[in-house]
């Protein structure tokens, strides 16, 4: 008897309508990459927190993405949410934080001003800063 298992991946689709109102590619790539980034990597966290707590093991591994070689003993006392919470926050303040300083130099390298900024159906705001309206979006 041949049993097959099946093998599940998740991927991340991103299909924000906001971000084709962002000024350029540039701008939607960036904006494309960094959401997708921080909701797989949520993702495989609150996985592995579930998992974690499932299996009663108190030994775990983060996203390779951000991995590091200890464990944050304030973790191990606190909420699932709570674990979740301080994941997503240390995230954005230790690793999204290079990646929106490449995005805005990008974008400001690229220029522009008002004219760049697409005229789509319900775009009534003057736009006049492509980096600003980027971070704006993202966070």
């Amino acid at each position: 008897d041949k049993t097959e298992s099946v093998s599940i991946v998740p991927t991340v689709v991103s299909g924000w309508n906001i971000m084709h109102y962002l000024a350029s590619e540039i701008s939607q790539e960036y904006f494309r990459m960094i959401i997708g980034r921080f909701s797989k990597d949520v993702y495989r966290k609150e996985v592995q927190i579930r998992k974690r707590l499932t299996d009663n093991d108190s030994s775990f591994a983060a996203p390779q993405s951000i991995q590091s070689n200890t464990v944050d003993k304030s973790d191990l006392n606190s909420t699932p949410s709570e674990q979740l919470l301080s994941y997503q926050k240390k995230m954005v303040s230790k690793h999204f934080s290079s990646y929106l300083t490449r995005a805005v130099a990008e974008i400001m390298k690229d220029g522009g001003g008002t004219e760049i900024f697409p005229e789509l159906p319900g775009s009534h705001l003057q736009l006049s800063n492509p980096a600003l309206e980027f971070i704006k979006n993202v966070l």
